[in-house]
Formats: structure tokens, sequence, C-alpha cells
């Protein structure tokens, strides 16, 4: 089973239940629902960045014309199994910025609509389409780093490649944004881009340091908040962790990375990626819920930006628990059904402070089991490894040092 596949039917059976019979019902006052005045609006603000033509989704959701044959798809992952927009957390809403669920109100709309037998309405009530670049969803950066270009055969396992590039900007800069792009996201699993200047690793848990950004189904450009950014030095080489996936047909890729350059005036503190990571795991054959955790403390008071489970396709679910000095201790994330063939990396609505000391524990589970559908080979033990048949269990974070200003000297 490719992964472009999976993730496709994935797409399909979402759309299918995000407008129908869940029992979700508007006022009397708001029955007449159509599509140009009521769902495009909708459509277009959550979906049709990956629903549209050349993007990943398998179907295109601007038009009456190509969304009305997906209704009863839609109305399924949509209203009934809540799987699109894809998203996994089960946090309250306003933890994370960039939380794609719907309201309850924007799925009774769209409930109501399928019920309602899908009509268009006025076209002249169509508000106008989102307008998208040809290809840089944050537009033209200021820098872009091209790595080699490679061909991937219709069939076989997946491949790994390590493209090396060199950030030839000139002079060291603050990074504020980065958007990776590759040329054929049909073949591409993940991408990630490391700075090697900052390539560290740790036996205690504290995992790899270096990330820049990555790409997968799922993520979106690497905006860094406010008064922070990335540092990248003039001539550092850029290092592109590719993993292709063949998926039946023969293909190139040609992976982009693009920078968008900080005024350095405005950079107060410095953005860096933290991995706390567990690699000396085995995964017994037929396991449905085989237990990983690990655990670490900073060792500094940090500004937690970012969180992202990393797992893969007998990764069960996730969840992260910050315990700190004083004893409290609160759940950072929790993802109850991982699903491998969305990356996503959830934006904090705002920092989060950690003192020192603060701990975070993650706790895991793995499915090795023949009733785990995605599961390669349920008689195998499974152990740490890159291919997407091995497993990983990391939790990626995005961290900002606490000027000494702000510091609060220990304790929450």
């Amino acid at each position: 089973m490719t992964r472009t596949s999976n993730h496709a039917m994935t797409v399909a059976a979402t759309l299918a239940l995000m407008v129908g019979g869940a029992g979700l019902t508007l006022g009397a006052e708001d029955t007449d629902v159509t599509f140009s005045r009521d769902v495009a609006p909708i459509l277009y603000e959550n979906c049709v960045a990956c629903h549209r033509e050349g993007d990943i989704a398998p179907m295109a959701l601007l038009s009456y014309e190509e969304a009305r044959p997906w209704a009863k798809s839609i109305q399924k992952a949509v209203v009934r199994d809540r799987t699109m927009p894809p998203w996994h957390s089960i946090d309250p809403s306003g933890t994370f910025a960039n939380d794609r669920r719907l309201s309850e109100k924007e799925i009774a709309t769209i409930d109501t609509w399928i019920q309602a037998g899908a009509p268009e309405g006025d076209p002249a009530d169509l508000p106008d389409a989102p307008m998208f670049e040809a290809q840089w969803r944050l537009g033209e950066p200021d820098y872009i780093l091209t790595f080699d270009e490679l061909s991937v055969p219709a069939e076989g396992p997946d491949q790994f490649a390590n493209l090396v590039g060199v950030a030839d900007f000139g002079e060291d800069k603050w990074i504020r944004a980065v958007e990776i792009l590759p040329s054929n996201r049909k073949l591409v699993h993940h991408v990630i881009a490391i700075t090697m200047e900052n390539l560290q690793s740790s036996a205690d848990g504290g995992g790899v340091q270096g990330w820049i950004a990555g790409w997968a189904a799922g993520t979106d450009p690497a905006v860094m908040p406010r008064g922070t950014a990335r540092f990248i030095k003039q001539g550092a080489q850029i290092v592109a962790n590719m993993h292709y996936h063949p998926y039946g047909e023969a293909g190139v890729d040609q992976t982009r990375v693009g920078f968008h350059f900080a005024d350095p005036a405005e950079v107060r503190r410095e953005v860096t990626n933290h991995w706390v990571m567990k690699n000396d795991f085995a995964i017994p054959a037929g396991e449905p819920a085989h237990e990983v955790t690990e655990s670490y403390t900073f060792d500094r008071e940090v500004d937690l930006l970012s969180v992202m489970p990393h797992m893969h396709l007998r990764g069960k679910d996730m969840k992260m628990t910050l315990a700190y000095p004083d004893g409290s201790s609160e759940v950072l994330i929790d993802v109850p059904h991982y699903d491998f063939n969305w990356q996503t990396i959830y934006e904090l609505l705002e920092p989060k402070r950690l003192p020192e000391g603060t701990r975070l524990d993650i706790v895991g589970h793995f499915d090795n089991s023949p009733d785990n559908p995605d599961n390669p080979d349920p008689s195998k033990l499974v152990v740490f490894g890159n291919e997407s048949t091995d497993e990983m269990f990391i939790g990626i974070l995005d961290i900002a040092e606490v000027p000494d200003s702000e510091a609060s000297g220990g304790g929450r």
C-alpha cells in the first residue's frame, strides 16, 4: 500500500463525513443553505489550500461543479467521522494557533446543505475564490536553495537521500520563515531541512538539534513568532533529508527551500529545535498496544512555541505532559489516534513558559497487530529505524530562550 493512495483515501473518506447525517441541524431560519452563499466560504477558508488542482488532495473543491460529486463523502468525513479537515489532537479549541477543526456551526451548515440535496443556490452569492501563489504559499522567498534532481522508480521500497546544499546568503542571516517546496508531491513523503553547523545529538533524550523546517502532508510553511527567528550562518551546509515513497508511477523530484529574511533589528530571541526521542525500544510481533515512554528535563527556562509528535505506520497514540517544579502538571498535547499520513506541527496559540526543571513526559503506544490496517507486517519484531516499516518515537519541539530581563528565577 503506497503512502499516496493511503493519503488519498484518508482525504476522500474525511470529505465524505464533512457534510452529512450526524444529527447536526441549524435553526429553522437557516435551513435554506446553499453552496454559493454558505458552504463555499467554509471550504475556501478551511479546505481549498489542499483541495485544489496541483496540491496534495485527490480532488478540488473550488467550484460547485467540483464539490457536488463529493457531497456524501464530505458528509462522512466532516460531519460524521470528523476526519476532515485533518486534525488529530483532542486538546481544547484555542490551544493551538493552527487548529483546523471546524466550528459546530460550520459543521451543521455543511450537514444541512447535504441533507437538503446539496443545492448550488445563486452563483452571484459565490465569494471570490482565494488566490494562491503559483508555487510559494508565502510569496517569493528572499533566497531559494535548489537541491539535486532525483529519479524514483514506480515500484520498490521507500528511498532516502541526504541532499546537501550551501546557504550562500552573502552574510549571516536571521530567518523569519521557511517554505519547503517539492516538485513532485506524489513521490515525496517528507522533507526535513537541517543545518549542519547546528547539528548535535544527545544521549539523555535531548535528541537531534539543527532542524530548520519540515514538509509533509499536513504541514504549513514555518513562520516564526513575532520577535523571533532562526539563525543561519553564511555558507552553512543545508541538508535536505528526503523520504520518497514509490506510488506506481516513475517520477522525478527536485525540492527547493525558500528562506524569508528577518530584519535583525526586530529579532529579540533565537528559535531552536529540540527532539525528545527514544531509540532503544522493540515492539513485539502482534502486539496491539505496546507502550513506549521518554522524559526530558529542561535545564534552563524556555518558551515552548510548537510541538510535533512523530511515529510511523504502527503509531497508535501519543500524549505529552509537562510536570512543573512546583509539583503541578498539565497535558501539553494528546493525540489518541495518530495518523502517519498527516505530519502536523501543532503551533501554540501563545508561547508556553517552561521554568528550569520542567520535565516533559511522553507516553505512546504502537499497534503491531493484524488489526492495524496500515501495519506492513504484524509478524515482525519492530525497532527504531528510518524506513516507514521501522518505527520512531519523537517529540519535536520549537523553543526560544527567555531573555534575562524576563527570567523568573525558578518555580512556575
